[in-house]
């Protein structure tokens, strides 16, 4: 009794608001395309994530070894230079 009251109530409101020109979207095979779509674009947008993580850890860790090394390289550079000083 009281489903079939709000399937009619439900069913008047849809014939009133295309009577007003306003779209309704019911439609079960639009509404799945609709969220199939939905799910894909999100599944991308997590694999465009994944691969910017992936890029900047990659980019900061080539950072990383470039400052190293050149750290590295200051620290030969002083004690050859000590090692000069002291032979003279």
């Amino acid at each position: 009794m009281k489903a079939v009251e709000l399937h009619e109530k439900e069913s008047w409101s849809k014939a009133i608001k295309r009577a007003e020109g306003e779209k309704v979207k019911d439609d079960p095979k639009l509404l799945k395309k609709t969220i199939k779509k939905k799910i894909i674009k999100k599944k991308k947008s997590e694999k465009v994530w994944k691969e910017r993580i992936k890029s900047v850890n990659k980019s900061m860790a080539e950072r990383q070894q470039k400052r190293t090394e050149n750290i590295q390289a200051r620290i030969d550079a002083k004690k050859n230079k000590k090692k000069n000083k002291r032979r003279k």
